[in-house]
């Protein structure tokens, strides 16, 4: 088989690129500071666009906007009391034979997930095609899915953990 052939030479950014950036996520302490999330993202190879308006179930000192990465299509950064929580990135969407190429994506990405970490902590595999994987990094949260109807996309989520648990709790006390 040769690379124009290979499902992996259509995927953009390619596999090992999306590992490249989970690796770097994972083995690199998330910033403290918001003055260190522009340089702490630019070392990712992201850019992230200003915060969006608040908005009235935002809990007080939640922010989000959008992200970008190379290949992918716009994500979402988000902060609490200006440290960042957690990275979205959706890859490989709505194109001519995409839930293929999505399949193949979530392989790759999970099977280098797998060696990297390994097996995940929660995983799924549903009827409609949809999979799932989440796994534990250090501070670090992965989660891997795919989404295979309608308009195919992978979707990679990474969180400090910690960042989202007490967020998580507070919108708990919230409700």
């Amino acid at each position: 088989m040769t690379s124009q052939t290979e499902p992996s030479a259509a995927l953009d950014p390619p596999p090992d690129v999306v590992a490249a950036l989970i690796e770097k996520v994972a083995s690199t302490p998330w910033p403290e500071d918001p003055e260190q999330c522009g340089p702490y993202l630019a070392r990712l190879g992201c850019t992230a666009d200003a915060a969006l308006p608040f908005r009235e179930e935002d809990l007080p000192g939640e922010e989000r906007g959008w992200l970008h990465f190379p290949g992918g299509e716009r994500g979402v950064w988000s902060a609490v009391d200006g440290k960042l929580e957690s990275l979205g990135f959706f890859f490989y969407p709505g194109r001519l034979g995409s839930r293929a190429l999505c399949e193949f994506g979530f392989e790759a990405l999970h099977s280098r997930l797998k060696a990297a970490y390994g097996p995940p902590i929660d995983e799924g595999a549903y009827s409609n095609g949809h999979r799932s994987g989440v796994w534990h990094a250090g501070e670090t949260s992965i989660e891997l899915y795919a989404h295979v109807e309608l308009a195919p996309v992978l979707q990679l989520g990474l969180g400090n953990r910690e960042r989202i648990r007490v967020h998580e709790e507070a919108r708990r006390h919230r409700a």
